[in-house]
């Protein structure tokens, strides 16, 4: 098992509400003789009332290529990466020098060296650090960025590990794209990055420790077959251009729901067993059909709404950002257990039950 010690995030500096969201892109529409009223109603509908920009709205209305968006993201994304890093540091009054693993996690941009080489200059980071960059697994990233490096703290039980999410999505906002899918991503997806800390049952960081935090108990990655389409970037000179298929949430229903009840059957448990649903908060039909199959009403995902109507989606950001706002409500009582659920391209779910407990057991 590992330990879950803290979680903490960084935003960018421009914060957007959806009424100007709207007046942007309702007026961009229009100067394309396009009608705006359906896009009008899917962002008052889309449970969204603010999100972060690394650019302002004006900025981010102009035309630029591949290259041009990927240097903002490389001016940015570390940035953003650090100062996530540097508060759950900070949190923990820990120093860099004790992380032994980095697993970094974005979509939304290219670098090479990745991102969790510029962040080991930037702390610094010890040298004999463990690097694990994960790309290109959209909304799941987050999740499964936790559970790559549980994994890696079974191996290593004293070890500390930092997993830091980066999404910049508002820099794939192509202003000549007046696709479904590219409108409907520009209603959902903000800016903004997480960092969590991470450690193993015999790590010395645990010791003298009271306060309650999740344990990974579990966790799996579901992978469905046929489904390359449903979700992903068509990666073009002008940068990247939403794949979105609208039967997603259908799809959740019928074919990763039964998966949920399996993985938990596999740990002894049903739905009802589980006390806590931190849902990746991918858009208000995705939330909307988790609560229908959960049929325990509105409160079970409170703290998922929240932080799309915060935030937006903030793609493998999300889970992380979750996690901090989930802790800042209150958090969980010892004993009691999570289900941590994500969705990716793929199409992938991970999934990752946890229990609150005392840090050191």
């Amino acid at each position: 098992m590992s330990v879950l010690l803290a979680t903490e995030v960084a935003f960018p500096e421009h914060r957007v509400s959806q009424e100007e969201v709207t007046d942007h892109i309702g007026r961009w529409l229009e100067d394309a003789g396009r009608d705006a009223r359906r896009i009008r109603a899917i962002l008052a509908n889309a449970g969204v009332a603010e999100r972060h920009a690394v650019l302002s709205p004006d900025e981010l209305f102009r035309p630029r290529d591949l290259g041009e968006r990927n240097a903002l993201y490389t001016q940015h994304a570390p940035r953003l990466a650090e100062q996530a890093t540097r508060r759950v540091l900070e949190r923990l009054d820990l120093s860099s020098e004790c992380i032994d693993l980095v697993t970094s996690v974005s979509c939304t941009g290219f670098m090479i060296p990745s991102l969790d080489a510029h962040l080991a200059n930037r702390l610094p980071l010890n040298s004999r650090i463990r690097r694990m960059p994960l790309t290109l697994l959209g909304c799941a990233g987050g999740a499964m960025g936790l559970s790559h490096a549980h994994d890696h703290l079974g191996a290593h039980p004293a070890a500390c590990g930092l997993v830091v999410a980066v999404e910049l999505a508002s820099l794939s906002f192509q202003s000549t794209d007046h696709s479904m899918a590219h409108l409907v991503s520009s209603a959902l997806f903000g800016d903004g990055a997480g960092a969590c800390i991470l450690v193993g049952e015999a790590s010395p960081l645990l010791r003298g420790r009271t306060d309650v935090v999740p344990r990974i108990r579990s966790t799996a990655t579901c992978f469905f077959h046929a489904s390359l389409e449903a979700m992903g970037f068509d990666v073009r000179t002008t940068g990247f251009h939403m794949i979105l298929d609208a039967r997603i949430p259908a799809f959740l229903a019928e074919t990763i729901w039964p998966e949920v009840e399996r993985f938990l059957a596999e740990n002894g448990l049903e739905v009802g067993d589980v006390e806590h649903w931190l849902v990746h908060p991918g858009g208000r039909r995705i939330l909307d059909t988790v609560e229908a199959c959960l049929a325990r009403g509105p409160q079970v995902l409170a703290t998922s709404r929240r932080v799309l109507r915060e935030h937006g989606n903030l793609s493998s950001a999300s889970i992380l950002a979750l996690l901090r706002t989930f802790a800042d409500e209150g958090g969980a009582r010892t004993g009691e257990r999570g289900l941590i659920l994500a969705f990716g391209p793929g199409f992938n779910a991970e999934l990752l039950l946890v229990e609150w407990g005392p840090a050191q057991a």
